[in-house]
């Protein structure tokens, strides 16, 4: 199972991401996501373990775990396809963009 890690300090290696996870069961994989153009890290990774009481259980001693001053955020892991979809906020159209509003005209 996949495990989304997000809110992660920027100097947290993979090994050390595994190591971290491996207290909790056996983890298959570990890998953080970098930006393409700068090659830094973006702030999150994933963990795969192929247990899922194992997974659960990391899921729930992990999220809120204090890793240098930062708090992460763990959770399972959805596909692309698969997150909920996000309201229309008031005033914006399908594209998130905000439309100009037309007066009224008073009597």
């Amino acid at each position: 199972m996949q495990i989304y890690v997000g809110n992660l300090p920027p100097d947290i290696s993979a090994e050390q991401l595994k190591e971290l996870f491996g207290k909790h069961g056996v983890v298959d994989d570990a890998y953080l996501v970098f930006d393409k153009a700068s090659g830094k890290p973006r702030g999150f990774g994933f963990v795969f373990m192929s247990d899922a009481n194992e997974t659960r259980v990391a899921i729930r001693a992990m999220n809120g775990y204090k890793i240098k001053d930062k708090r992460l955020t763990v959770t399972l892991s959805r596909k692309k396809g698969q997150q909920p979809a996000r309201p229309m906020r008031r005033g914006s159209n399908r594209h998130g963009r905000f439309q100009k509003r037309q007066r009224k005209e008073r009597p």
